[in-house]
């Protein structure tokens, strides 16, 4: 068995685009440089573009005077120009979609001739939606920008323009099945990428980046953005993705199983105590307080921020002690009589009484599942916001009648072939062949002990992209 070793590293009436991942190599937007005046010029002679209030009303009309500004209007006119200068060489034809034929920029000018700034404060946008068109200006090629577009890098908001610009043909998204986006309101992904609605076309954009360009670090950035879309966009996982789970195990052995098969990730050697999803991908946490992220690579390097942040700041004993991890819109972490959510430098903790608490919930990772737990009686209680825990007790708490529990198992997937797995509270690897059927105990994972099992997408061939 290979041992890895890990490197430290110094829709009805309308459809937008909502961001649910930071990229690869998160680009920077030049701040305080103008805009190219060259680059000014063309995007003023192909599109018309405002800014208007909470109500639609225009109160802006962009020119040649704004070469300085550094809002939306200068991001937006960076994704123009990646447009305009992506490369067109020639990719395998199970990866060309209309960008592919028609080239970025073609794409985008046949559809779109009008963008609208949406950068009142007043804006109906909502905090993570970057773009949207209206069905019924469809006609009049207008796309709306929102605030979060801001944050964009040059790829990021390129792939948001022609994404928009698809909708422009009627195409319209669906209510998504699995992924990050699962709990928004309303449809946020596509069926199939088959179908090239707008995520095939924005998926398909990065394919033809990713498979042409020599820059090393837009290349990353752009397979980043594939294993993202990937994952989350489609109700009919591309790229040969298989339902299952990926599972820590005692031993320090992550791997990925589907029902029939298991695919062994990584044997570490450092000793882990935790697994979670961090942005949608497995995050491994060590005893050290280290943190390692599966991308569908086998580098397994090291992460920064909040996260690991907060576990280098507890003592070893503290980290020991963690029984479960939450990494989502909170950084929380949960221990046999407390939970400990961060809060800017520090913690806030909230003290259970009554309740004991075995794992928390969020096992099917979305973009804004609330913070439940499920306790040793078998329920799911919804947990108060951290702000709120110190005014909160256990006969508060409500129950999640809506939440997914099984009976002596903490954690669980879905297989492909339609079987659940689960970890007993033993730690055995557990099988329900059906969801009518008893649990049993998995043979083919014999007496190994486990710590987790979560609901995750993998194929081979997205790793060897």
């Amino acid at each position: 068995m290979r041992i890895l070793k890990i490197k430290i590293l110094c829709g009805i009436f309308y459809s937008s685009l909502l961001v649910f991942g930071a990229s690869a190599a998160h680009a920077q937007n030049n701040a305080n440089e103008c805009i190219n005046p060259d680059l000014l010029k063309y995007a003023l002679s192909q599109y018309q573009f405002e800014d208007v209030d909470g109500s639609g009303n225009v109160t802006k009309t962009y020119s040649e005077m704004d070469v300085c500004d550094q809002g939306i209007f200068k991001v937006a006119l960076q994704g123009i120009d990646y447009l305009r200068k992506m490369p067109n060489g020639k990719i395998p034809a199970n990866f060309q979609t209309l960008i592919s034929k028609e080239g970025g920029i073609n794409f985008l000018k046949k559809r779109i001739k009008k963008i609208q700034i949406d950068s009142a404060e007043d804006s109906d946008c909502g905090e993570s939606t970057a773009a949207r068109v209206f069905f019924h200006e469809a006609a009049e090629g207008i796309m709306h920008l929102c605030p979060t577009m801001k944050n964009s890098s040059p790829i990021e908001a390129a792939g948001f323009l022609v994404h928009e610009a698809r909708h422009i043909d009627g195409f319209a998204h669906v209510k998504c099945e699995h992924g990050i986006l699962m709990s928004t309101e309303g449809a946020a992904c596509d069926n199939t990428y088959q179908e090239q609605g707008s995520y095939g076309i924005s998926l398909g954009f990065q394919f033809q980046v990713y498979l042409t360009t020599k820059n090393e670090a837009v290349k990353e950035e752009s397979r980043s953005n594939i294993i993202l879309s990937s994952l989350n966009n489609f109700n009919k996982a591309p790229l040969g993705l298989q339902k299952g789970g990926v599972f820590l195990d005692e031993d320090n052995i992550l791997g990925f199983y589907e029902g029939t098969q298991e695919y062994r990730l990584a044997e570490f050697t450092d000793k882990t105590i935790g697994l979670t999803l961090h942005g949608g991908l497995p995050t491994v946490i060590f005893e050290d307080g280290n943190v390692t992220k599966y991308d569908f690579t086998r580098e397994w390097i090291l992460n920064g921020g909040t996260l690991i942040d907060s576990l280098k700041g507890m003592s070893a004993s503290t980290r020991a002690d963690i029984q479960d991890i939450y990494a989502n819109k909170d950084n929380c972490f949960l221990f046999k009589n407390e939970l400990k959510c961060l809060d800017g430098d520090g913690f806030l903790t909230y003290r259970f009484d009554t309740l004991k608490p075995v794992a928390f919930s969020d096992r099917y990772q979305s973009w804004n599942n609330p913070l439940s737990i499920l306790m040793d009686n078998g329920a799911v209680y919804s947990m108060p916001e951290p702000k709120n825990f110190a005014t909160t007790r256990d006969a508060d708490l409500k129950v999640d009648s809506k939440a997914t529990t099984y009976a002596g198992i903490t954690s669980f997937a879905e297989m492909q072939n339609g079987s659940i797995m689960g970890i007993s509270n033993k730690g055995f690897m557990m099988v329900k062949k059906s969801k009518d059927a008893k649990w049993i105990r998995a043979k083919e994972f014999g007496d190994f002990k486990m710590k987790k099992i979560i609901p995750f997408y993998w194929s081979k061939r997205l790793e060897d992209l």
